[in-house]
């Protein structure tokens, strides 16, 4: 397996965004990381690179769901990626 982009979903208990996207920032792997408005709290962009792409990103959101304050998470794996002018 290659290079793996996903797209994090996260869902935080009350007043826990701020400490949620905190910590989330610390995780390598994580590129951008923003709150939201609407049913998730935070969305994140992950990307992983090499031979362990799939494998690499279940232990980023492995770590993401053990972040005190993250009620649950869905996550989306990017299928391609453009890049805007190409």
């Amino acid at each position: 397996m290659s290079d793996v982009a996903a797209l994090v979903l996260i869902n935080c208990t009350i007043n826990q965004i701020t400490n949620v996207k905190g910590a989330v920032d610390l995780i390598e792997g994580v590129i951008e990381a923003y709150p939201i408005s609407g049913i998730y709290d935070i969305i994140i962009k992950v990307k992983t690179e090499g031979q362990e792409g799939i494998t690499a990103l279940k232990g980023i959101t492995a770590r993401i769901k053990g972040i005190n304050g993250v009620k649950s998470l869905v996550t989306h794996i990017v299928l391609m990626e453009e890049k805007k002018g190409s």
